[in-house]
Formats: structure tokens, sequence, C-alpha cells
């Protein structure tokens, strides 16, 4: 019901009533149907824990200044600059908007350095109390943690998070293979990375020797790592 056209004011009040997630959302990108001011709030008073309903009232052309401006108050930042890219708003709005992003891309970096922080503890704790084995590196690997999978390297390799970025950034299975051997790892853990980490394509993985030695020699792992700052040494 919620999708049909020229849907009526009543209805969407019925429909806002029930405070059903789906139907309220399907209510929200229905350009036809028409929302009271009121029913509006209604929605917006509960949308803050309902991310479903995030995208479909920014896209509503149909808000008030005011529900515009309650919104800015929990969307997160794409949202946000999709709001402030919208024509016909005072001056006053796109102060409050062009505020209300700054603040949200602070805040998502600082939750976000948070977390690195917090998880370059957490590794460098299995370090040095002999837990970042083989095992510890696979557990994460399966789990699909890339995160944690390069903070394993980095710490295990001694080199910046920023540069085993670089290398999982570059997609090359070389590259993957050469720093697994660098931490002291397998190529089984190599092989596991390339596949269920970065999910490269059949055709552009390296696969180990005999199924378990390393496909490279040392020094041609060695010139693999070169290329990222690594010495040859």
């Amino acid at each position: 019901m919620a999708r049909r056209r020229g849907l009526s004011e009543i209805v969407s009040d019925a429909i806002v009533a029930s405070l059903d997630i789906p139907s309220v959302a399907a209510l929200l990108v229905n350009p036809d149907a028409r929302i009271r001011e009121g029913t509006m709030e209604k929605i917006i008073d509960h949308a803050e824990s309902i991310s479903q309903w995030h995208g479909p009232l920014v896209m509503r052309t149909d808000l008030s200044l005011r529900a515009l401006r309650r919104i800015t108050g929990f969307v997160g930042a794409s949202l946000l600059e999709t709001l402030s890219e919208r024509h016909g708003l005072d001056d006053e709005t796109q102060a409050h908007l062009k505020r209300c992003m700054r603040h949200r891309l602070e805040r998502d970096e600082e939750s976000s350095q948070r977390d690195e922080d917090k998880l370059h503890a957490e590794v460098l704790n299995a370090f040095e109390t002999g837990l970042l084995d083989e095992h510890y590196v696979e557990d994460a690997i399966e789990i699909g943690d890339r995160g944690r999978v390069m903070e394993c390297l980095a710490v295990l390799v001694q080199v910046p998070r920023s540069v085993i970025e670089k290398i999982f950034t570059s997609r090359s299975s070389k590259a993957i293979t050469a720093l697994t051997w660098k931490a002291g790892l397998s190529m089984r853990i190599a092989f596991k990375i390339q596949t269920l980490v970065l999910k490269l394509h059949a055709d552009e993985l390296l696969p180990g020797r005999a199924g378990v030695g390393f496909p490279l020699s040392e020094e041609e792992m060695r010139w693999h790592l070169s290329y990222f700052g690594f010495s040859e040494k």
C-alpha cells in the first residue's frame, strides 16, 4: 500500500502510526505519497535509531526547513552532503549543514583513529605475549578481518601500517607473498590472504610451489618489497 500512487495524507498517517520499518521506508521513497508535516515530524522523532529511514528521508523533496535541520543531527556525512546540494536552501540552513558536515567528519575521523589505536594495542599485546603466530593471523583471515590482518603484518615486519596498506591496495600477489615471507609466515597464509582477504581472481593468484613452498626466490621477494620501501638487505 505504501508504494501506491497518489497516496493520501490519511493513508500515510495510518502507515506511519504502525511504525513498521519497511512500510514507512517504502512510504518515504514514494514520490506520490502526501505526508503531513506533523506526520513527518513523528517519523523524524523515531528515525535516529532506524538507519533504514535515513536515506529515504534525505531524498524527500517536501521537507520543511525545520525537518531538514532535525535530520542533520543524525544522518551520516555522505547524506549530509546530499542535503547540502539541495536547491532552495536559505543561507542559515546552508551554514548549519556545513557546520554539521565538518563536525561529523571530525567525529568519524576521531572514532576511526580510536579504533585503529585499540586494534594496534591488541595486536601488539598478542605479539609481546607470544600469541601473534600463524594461527592468530589465520583466524583474522578466515573471518575477513582485513584491518587486523594488516595490523598483524605491520607488527611482525615492524613497518608502519601505511606501508602494509599500500601493498594490499596494489593487489599484487607477488608483493603479498613476499610480505608474508618477510613476516615469517607460511605460503599457506599468503595464499589465504590472496583468496579470502584480497579476493583476487583466479588468473591473479600466485599459488605455492607444490602447494606449500614459496614460488619465488628470496632475491625475487626482496626485489618486490623494495618497491614499497623495504631494504633489499
